[in-house]
């Protein structure tokens, strides 16, 4: 179970270039009043947290006054909780949201207390993570941005549940670069999780470490260096300095390290967490994945790059010994690919990258996960002056990655760049200008 757990901290998403905005929320089907706007509005409502001393911290805020509903003319309750329920098992996930918020706006005429309101809670929880299973990062956030206002709302609703599912959404916040929105859903992740339990929980260990990362990202070194101490403390006192949640803080301290430019420091730390794991749970397994993969970016930006690719090559090894994990065996195939083409190696990176390719189409994965990995080998291909197929790649790639849900950092802005420069390579100046004016480029 703690292996399992160790894995959302040090996974990493497909690619690594500009966000894409959020896209909006389905109608519902019953009016449902809107509650009073937010000072300063957000996808996620604020909330504090505890802090050091000299720390300043906003008040709670406080719950809106909701209206109450007149009966719904369309449906009752158990007939939106129904029709939710079916559209969860045949994995229609947007029919299932949409279910389950009409389901939430007649629970609230209900009185406080009433159990349907917690049950309708967990239906849009397990809406979240069906869209987050399947990548599908857009309806995840919308999903989480209703769940948080239930959670201001509600404050009965707020479970362990909640706050891993506001610890993910940080993640995505993070990897698109909106680091003020991934703050404001750690720190509700942490006023959730230590209401519910001592501060000393182990559960908080990656969320303290992940916040301190934040506030780095954001120049706020102090506040940075105090939630990454955070998490080492606690794991300490949970299990002592040799454990696996240590292992996990220093993950943390690592990022915190690097991003500082103490880079030595970095690596002797992700050495002594992949030390502990590996003794913990074995070579092949998935915690230790993203501690490699962490490793190996480190490498790379230092300029270690025949470090860095043998760090790379072991996360795909990695993943290969474990059955079942299709996905992520495309994903690390496509971290290492990409490597290549920026490290001189296109035909290598084709190899990995044509795998990767194989086992998304072959799960049939769409959206921008497939973007991701077509335009990789489009790349490779290009550099190899392969241009028709690379020419074929890079428009699949553009029209997968217009379609679907967003995957966090990713834009088709980058391949339409590397799509004209090809169009460049081959004498097609015109379309290749023609291509930069439709995208937005020049």
């Amino acid at each position: 179970m703690l292996a399992s757990a160790l894995v959302p901290l040090f996974s990493c998403a497909l690619g690594c270039a500009l966000g894409k905005p959020v896209g909006q929320p389905p109608a519902s089907r019953v009016a449902v009043p809107a509650p009073a706007p937010a000072a300063e509005p957000s996808t996620i409502p604020s909330a504090p947290t505890a802090s050091p001393p000299s720390v300043s911290t906003a008040p709670s805020p406080a719950a809106p006054r909701v209206a109450p509903l007149p009966p719904s003319p369309v449906a009752s309750w158990s007939e939106y909780n129904r029709a939710g329920r079916e559209a969860l098992r045949l994995r229609d996930l947007p029919e299932a949201e949409l279910s389950f918020t009409d389901a939430y706006a007649l629970t609230r005429t209900f009185r406080a207390g009433d159990p349907r309101t917690e049950a309708t809670v967990k239906n849009l929880q397990r809406v979240a993570n069906g869209y987050l299973q399947t990548y599908r990062m857009v309806g995840f956030e919308r999903v989480m941005g209703l769940l948080a206002q239930i959670s201001i709302e509600t404050p009965r609703t707020r479970t362990p549940e909640f706050a891993k599912l506001f610890t993910t959404l940080a993640v995505t916040f993070t990897a698109e670069g909106r680091h003020a929105e991934a703050r404001d859903a750690l720190e509700r992740a942490i006023e959730i999780q230590g209401a519910r339990s001592r501060q000393s929980d182990p559960a908080l260990v990656s969320m303290h470490a992940q916040l301190g990362i934040t506030y780095l990202e954001l120049g706020d070194e102090k506040l940075g260096r105090y939630h990454v101490q955070m998490a080492l403390g606690i794991a300490e006192t949970s299990e002592g300095a040799d454990g696996p949640l240590y292992a996990q803080a220093l993950v943390g301290k690592a990022r915190l390290e690097s991003l500082g430019g103490s880079n030595a420091q970095a690596e002797r730390d992700l050495r002594k967490a992949l030390e502990t794991l590996v003794r913990e749970f074995g070579d092949g397994s998935p915690a230790i994945a993203g501690v490699v993969r962490e490793l190996a970016g480190l490498y790379q930006r230092i300029g270690l790059d025949g470090d860095a690719e043998r760090e790379y090559a072991r996360v795909v090894s990695i993943w290969d010994g474990i059955p079942g994990e299709r996905f992520q065996q495309a994903l690390s195939r496509n971290d290492l690919a990409w490597f290549l083409v920026e490290t001189g190696k296109p035909a290598d990176a084709e190899r990995y990258a044509r795998d990767a390719l194989d086992l998304l189409d072959a799960q049939g994965v769409e959206g921008q996960p497939l973007a991701s990995v077509a335009d990789t080998l489009a790349t490779a291909l290009r550099d190899q002056r392969k241009y028709e197929e690379a020419e074929a790649l890079y428009r699949r790639a553009m029209l997968a990655g217009e379609a679907g849900d967003a995957l966090p950092g990713f834009s088709t802005d980058a391949i339409a760049q590397r799509y004209a420069a090809l169009l460049d390579a081959t004498g097609r100046a015109a379309e290749a200008t023609e291509l930069r004016e439709e995208s937005g480029l020049d």
